[in-house]
């Protein structure tokens, strides 16, 4: 569901997956109060750009994405600081590293496409690690 929206209470398996979702997006979501779910990992990056664009054309929606459970401090600090903290990097590579592994296993008989694809991932995995960490750490 999207922040604003409550999962729907006649389909008891919805709220189920939504919450699964949530808690493997980094995303704390509880029954009890409004959820907001990234479906896939990638999406974060567009999160990223929406609060950049909102930052100066909209500040009260930036405020809300910054006021978002798990999502929106991050993307706030990341934007601020340019830090991402350990665990937000280790969630990265490591869904870089199972990208790495589903392209592989789709375009190995495609060599531009096998290289395209991890050669765009490894552009991501250093760009990631080399984000400085937050100072708490």
């Amino acid at each position: 569901c999207f922040a604003g929206c409550q999962p729907p209470h006649s389909a008891e398996w919805v709220s189920h997956v939504d919450l699964a979702s949530s808690r493997s997006c980094g995303i704390r979501a509880r029954r009890d109060r409004p959820c907001l779910t990234l479906p896939v990992w990638p999406t974060t990056i567009f999160w990223i750009v929406a609060a950049l664009a909102f930052a100066k054309s909209n500040p009260s929606w930036a405020d809300w994405i910054y006021r978002q459970p798990g999502v929106g401090p991050a993307i706030k600090t990341f934007l601020e600081t340019g830090a991402m903290a350990r665990e937000a990097k280790i969630a990265a590579v490591c869904g870089m590293g199972l990208a790495a592994l589903i392209v592989t296993a789709f375009a190995y008989h495609k060599p531009w496409v096998l290289g395209s694809g991890l050669g765009l991932i490894a552009v991501g995995a250093v760009y990631v690690i080399t984000r400085k960490p937050l100072r708490d750490e």
